[in-house]
């Protein structure tokens, strides 16, 4: 049962902006480290709705003409000689694959965060968080 609060908080709280301080609560930091990857696609070319309309159109070569209001996402293998990191994981259609050029670390200091400089400096016997 966890579990599946936990997956269900991964969800929601994702694109509400408080996913890091869920991680943060249930002392997941490790789950930093993992592959980002996006959603499935269907098809290419094709706009595809997320929220009620027409949002975003992923493609390999751009369309000459868009639509205004859509997002268009380049996910062919290279952009201007360099590999691209929103990739698909098939030619055509299927898991969108995010920024697997950056490299991810977690580091256990991230759990707390740094006392700043001017409240050390007002009162040096606080001492500094580990790691900051």
């Amino acid at each position: 049962m966890l579990l599946e609060i936990r997956r269900e908080w991964g969800i929601e709280l994702v694109l509400e902006g408080f996913r890091f301080s869920d991680i943060i609560r249930w002392n997941r930091g490790p789950l930093m480290e993992q592959t980002w990857n996006g959603f499935y696609v269907p098809a290419l070319n094709t706009p595809l709705d997320l929220d009620g309309k027409n949002d975003v159109v992923f493609y390999k070569v751009k369309p000459t003409t868009q639509v205004p209001g859509i997002t268009y996402v380049n996910v062919a293998e290279t952009v201007n000689g360099v590999p691209n990191p929103q990739r698909l994981k098939n030619d055509t259609y299927d898991e969108l694959t995010w920024f697997t050029n950056i490299t991810r670390k977690w580091d256990d200091k991230f759990y707390l965060y740094p006392i700043p400089t001017a409240n050390l400096q007002i009162n040096p016997k606080l001492g500094q968080n580990p790691g900051w």
